[in-house]
């Protein structure tokens, strides 16, 4: 029997990674036997249908497996988890195991939603051996992934479709034809090992900003952004969560009255924290690419915040605004992620009313974070934020001397000291974060 082709298109955009689901209801063994029946019906290396479906309904094993295991929350909140396997030992080149297990747990993915079932697809599953020690899994199978279930909460829909590209964009005839901005960048080679790349090491990854274009850092975080659901939590670091606080401390108690201008404010976390603060400022946002809006809208809504917060997107950094338009910007931890930071700056004199207030926080490359930045971030794959390189406080310096008066602030001078601020020479030269608070004085 055919299947129209605007249904089949209907349910694969209606297909979305939910991460909070409605616990009060369940979802029937039947039902569930059903969705795995149909996933068997996806094509497999050689028939050999070598795929098992382990399911997990059971609570207290859910939360054991994100507390020991570390796999992602969503894997707790399900309320059905299913754990696909495949058994080892029969790999034909080209991955073509793990081929047969994506296509199955995409079927899996289709069939459930057909049912009115929503799913979040995990690859963040955690510690694998103790995956396999909690769930009995013999050692011939392959653990890949986990597949959340459930009904989603009636409050958190509609949710936000994370934006796809042109076609045109991503289909080239007879030969590899694309625009080199929608790729992106790594270290020049002539072979790229599939198997020294992970998260932790990655011998290709290319951190500096310098080695991106602008517009593929804008499609690189416009696309990374859409990584995590929306939610209270998103973007923010536990670790630096006292920094985080420092932060926005001190950007509510210098913000002046006004409109303010929030800089690459990404997944809204600064903006909404912000707000909080300051339930009536006004405030602007301006991002590389206009994938951030949507995601920072339905954050704005998780976090109860109404506040209509007008959007720009520009991925030349022109911001289509008159000069002199407003009372304060900000830029949280900004500055870094850029080719040439400068030109940020210079929009912001152009865009900061004269006695404006400017607020940047930058990470410091003369700190004891940048030595860790060094021996073991910039070894590992680029992270969702994008690219980007501390910078110097001498250098941001140099980049604000010419229109910008204020003071220099440093936070988190060592790594016992998180969140913790300094305002003399030398520690806040040598903190983890700069802040500069300051006024354009100069025409």
């Amino acid at each position: 029997m055919a299947i129209l082709p605007e249904e089949f298109r209907s349910l694969i955009n209606a297909r979305q990674s939910i991460r909070f689901f409605d616990n009060a209801r369940t979802i029937p063994t039947d039902v569930i036997e059903a969705i795995i029946d149909d996933a068997q019906q996806s094509p497999n290396d050689c028939n050999h249908q070598s795929w098992k479906f382990v399911v997990v309904t059971d609570h207290a094993l859910k939360e054991r497996l994100v507390d020991a295991a570390g796999s992602c929350e969503p894997a707790k909140r399900a309320s059905v988890l299913i754990v696909p396997l495949i058994e080892s030992g029969w790999n034909h080149n080209k991955f073509s195991i793990i081929q047969t297990l994506a296509a199955a747990t995409h079927t899996l993915i289709l069939s459930a939603k057909t049912r009115g079932i929503e799913s979040v697809w995990m690859a963040g599953i955690g510690n694998v051996e103790t995956i396999r020690k909690l769930l009995h899994i013999p050692p011939a199978y392959i653990i890949d992934c986990f597949v959340g279930l459930g009904y989603a909460k009636a409050e958190q829909m509609p949710w936000p479709k994370a934006p796809r590209q042109p076609v045109k964009k991503i289909c080239s005839f007879n030969r590899f034809a694309f625009d080199p901005d929608t790729t992106y960048p790594l270290k020049k080679s002539t072979k790229y090992d599939f198997w020294k790349i992970s998260n932790q090491r990655n011998p290709y990854a290319l951190w500096h900003p310098r080695d991106w274009t602008i517009r593929q850092i804008a499609f690189f975080r416009g696309n990374a952004v859409w990584a995590n659901s929306p939610s209270p939590t998103l973007h923010k670091s536990r670790r630096l969560s006292p920094e985080f606080d420092k932060e926005i401390e001190f950007a509510s108690a210098h913000l002046k009255v006004g409109k303010t201008l929030i800089m690459l404010p990404y997944s809204g976390a600064y903006s909404a924290a912000l707000l909080k603060e300051v339930p009536d400022a006004l405030i602007t946002h301006f991002e590389l690419s206009e994938n951030h809006e949507p995601i920072i809208r339905k954050r704005m809504k998780e976090e109860g915040i109404t506040n209509e917060i007008p959007f720009i997107a520009d991925d030349e950094l022109s911001i289509a605004l008159p000069d002199n338009s407003f009372d304060n910007v900000l830029i949280f931890q900004g500055l870094e992620i850029l080719p040439e930071p400068s030109r940020l700056i210079k929009e912001t004199e152009r865009l900061l009313k004269m006695n404006g207030r400017l607020f940047i926080t930058c990470r410091n490359k003369w700190s004891w974070f940048f030595l860790k930045f060094l021996w073991v971030t910039k070894k590992e794959t680029v992270w969702n934020f994008g690219p980007y390189w501390p910078l110097s406080p001498t250098k941001l310096r140099g980049m604000l001397r010419d229109k910008f008066t204020g003071n220099f602030l440093g936070i988190s001078p060592l790594p016992r000291h998180i969140g913790r601020h300094v305002k003399k020479w030398p520690f806040n030269y040598f903190s983890r974060l700069i802040v500069f608070i300051g006024e354009r004085t100069k025409i």
